[in-house]
């Protein structure tokens, strides 16, 4: 009596990852004996082949939904999508499901792709993002050389470099060359970025902000303490109530509201805790503003330069601003210019602390910090 063999995507996550698991013990070495066979196909179906079949350090589900929050706004917190170009660089395969390519899979292999792959030519330095350190070993399995990335800027992730052709082992500095791209392992020249939780192991979504972080070296101001640190120098903070240069009740790092939708009054007074709460909340929500009403695609300087504005002006102000009009009819030097106007304090009168942000915001928008 023989019993049907189970798809993986009729079973339930962890029972996928139990049956994987075996497979990948038990099977890899008959799969890869079919490698010469499927050569004639296409490079991408070969590379979606190895990228959902290849061998990893430790255990990981085979899908995971979840993130973490407060490491990154929203504007950055996502997933880039296929033919989205992060850093130069366009995406030819996101994280996620891969049910349409199906046909080039060995027999139960993951339906999911557990990295988000770019396609970056051999040679293509990747940096510490922070102050990192970096393991460098072989899978065998067809990722090739790869490094394991921790970085004490990125306290809960930790990310793997696939298909390398070089990994700088040790401790690097922010900036530092960690790693070049390659063909190592099993597939054309691409570089394979996967990122999990470092407690539970468990995959998630590559975010655009570090996907950036580690192609060009230079940090979001979305990144983890970057875009708050930003925004605490230019609000300061004050623990109790206070009224704003134009006259608006405020508390902690610049809120004028509570979560609740509570205007701030005077006389109110908070912890610290509290203080970085509220900061953390508004942070995210000028962030999802910034989202929901920019029509053009934009770098991560931009989303951040404009995060940073919309956190201090307030959504409804981007929303009628003509730094908005001028950026969705896609000039965005024009909009740039426009970040000067927004400089006025209570009677038209110039703040020069806003005529500080407002260049700094431009600057940021521009690529320039």
């Amino acid at each position: 009596m023989s019993i049907a063999k189970p798809r993986l995507q009729d079973l339930s996550p962890d029972l996928q990852y139990q049956v994987w698991q075996r497979q990948q013990m038990s099977g890899r070495a008959f799969y890869l004996l079919l490698v010469p066979f499927v050569a004639y196909l296409a490079i991408p179906p070969v590379n979606a082949w190895v990228d959902s079949y290849i061998g990893v350090k430790r255990s990981v589900v085979i899908e995971d939904h979840r993130s973490l929050p407060g490491e990154l706004p929203a504007a950055l917190k996502s997933s880039p999508q296929k033919g989205a170009v992060i850093a130069g660089f366009t995406v030819t395969s996101p994280y996620g499901d891969r049910s349409d390519r199906a046909a080039y899979l060995p027999p139960g292999a993951s339906l999911f792709h557990l990295g988000t792959d770019l396609a970056t030519p051999i040679g293509t330095d990747v940096y510490a993002m922070g102050t990192t350190t970096v393991e460098c070993w072989t899978d065998s399995g067809g990722g090739g050389l790869v490094a394991e990335v921790t970085s004490s800027d990125i306290p809960n992730y930790r990310f793997q470099l696939l298909h390398l052709a070089d990994c700088f082992a040790g401790e690097h500095a922010p900036g530092d060359v960690i790693a070049q791209s390659g063909d190592s392992g099993i597939g054309a020249a691409h570089l394979d970025i996967r990122q999990e939780e470092r407690v539970s192991g468990q995959k998630v979504p590559p975010y655009n902000g570090y996907i950036e972080w580690a192609l060009t070296g230079k940090a979001p101001f979305g990144a983890p303490g970057l875009l708050v640190d930003k925004i605490k120098d230019s609000e300061g903070l004050s623990l109790a109530a206070y009224l704003d240069p134009v006259g608006i009740p405020t508390i902690g790092y610049g809120a004028t509201t509570y979560p609740d939708g509570t205007p701030v009054r005077m006389g109110d007074r908070i912890t610290q805790p509290e203080a970085e709460e509220l900061l953390q909340w508004h942070m995210d929500k000028a962030a999802a503003q910034v989202e929901a009403l920019v029509e053009v695609p934009l770098a991560t300087h931009e989303k951040a330069a404009l995060t940073d504005f919309t956190y201090n002006v307030g959504g409804d102000a981007l929303a009628q601003s003509t730094l908005l009009q001028k950026l969705n009819q896609g000039h965005k030097e024009a909009a740039a210019k426009e970040f000067q106007r927004w400089v006025h304090g209570d009677g038209g009168k110039v703040l020069p602390g806003l005529e500080t942000r407002r260049q700094e915001n431009a600057k940021m928008f521009r690529g320039e910090l």
